[in-house]
């Protein structure tokens, strides 16, 4: 069997094209919030309501708030159906590209079927996370509900124009939506390792000798933790560890600093076949070295 080029390289952009996708949706999905929030507002100034007692006549304001709290919710729906698809279709390519990996270096089929519902769940649960991200992504947008409806009162108090309003409902909104895709990609990012975890036991269970190399990305915004990480092998059962805190995989300490926006990797490595080159951006493929031997080659 021929060992392509750089598959590593190629599952990471396999994945990393989901994950675009998925931030794609989510643009599109604020958007159209967006959208219809200030069509909404602007219905009152095309009726020449312009004016905070014109907005408190006959429940004006309250029927505001109401269609903002509709959008909102509606958006709540959109954005949680979006990342429960995108994780989903995350844990099955992280899980059938590492098989595909893992069998290449064996030099064996190592029967890597279709992904069960149990590895999946498996692969997105979040044994650390005491809120999820369900909950915290509507209290995202539950909290930006909140957000708009005050610009809302707080502008027809001061007597602002409603295009004043609407940039100041838009940039409410760009904060939720920047937020709802940090929770996003960080899930995202951990389902993924978890996934690759799964395929390695996998691959265990039928004799073969499984390590994991946490993978960090070089260059200047990588974390110093993750950059001292970068290159520590382990056994697939064994925890990677860094200041006294430990994971199994990138994205999985339970600690915020060392997971949000993570953008490490971990690979799966055949004992007896570990990689000898790598792959550094702006100098392209060349002998394996570690982050901190990049950047001290840097003066970083």
């Amino acid at each position: 069997m021929k060992m392509p080029r750089e598959p590593n390289k190629q599952q990471e952009l396999a994945l990393l094209k989901l994950e675009k996708a998925m931030d794609k949706k989510l643009t599109a999905y604020y958007k159209q919030a967006l959208a219809d929030i200030q069509a909404s507002i602007g219905a009152y100034e095309a009726k020449g309501i312009l004016t905070q007692a014109d907005m408190y006549k006959y429940g004006r304001l309250l029927q505001l708030e109401k269609s903002i709290d509709e959008s909102m919710a509606r958006l709540t729906g959109q954005t949680t159906n979006t990342i429960k698809a995108g994780l989903k279709s995350t844990a099955i390519t992280a899980y059938h590209s590492t098989g595909f990996i893992i069998e290449l270096q064996a030099q064996a089929n190592l029967s890597f079927g279709k992904i069960s519902d149990d590895v999946i769940k498996r692969a997105i649960a979040n044994p650390f996370d005491r809120i999820g991200w369900l909950k915290r992504n509507a209290a995202n947008n539950s909290q930006a509900a909140g957000q708009l409806k005050d610009a809302l009162v707080q502008g027809l108090i001061q007597g602002r124009s409603y295009k004043d309003i609407s940039k100041t409902v838009a940039q409410r909104l760009e904060i939720s939506e920047n937020r709802a895709k940090v929770i996003a990609r960080t899930e995202n990012h951990r389902v993924m390792n978890a996934a690759r975890s799964e395929a390695m036991s996998h691959a265990e269970n039928l004799g073969v000798k499984i390590q994991k190399r946490w993978v960090a990305a070089l260059d200047d915004r990588t974390r110093s933790a993750h950059g001292e990480l970068d290159g520590q092998q382990v056994d697939r059962d064994d925890l990677f560890e860094v200041h006294g805190f430990r994971a199994d995989a990138p994205g999985q300490f339970g600690v915020p600093e060392l997971d949000i926006n993570c953008r490490c990797s971990m690979i799966s490595v055949v004992v007896g076949y570990e990689p000898e080159f790598r792959r550094v951006r702006g100098e392209g493929i060349v002998p394996y070295k570690t982050y901190e031997e990049w950047a001290k080659a840097r003066d970083l």
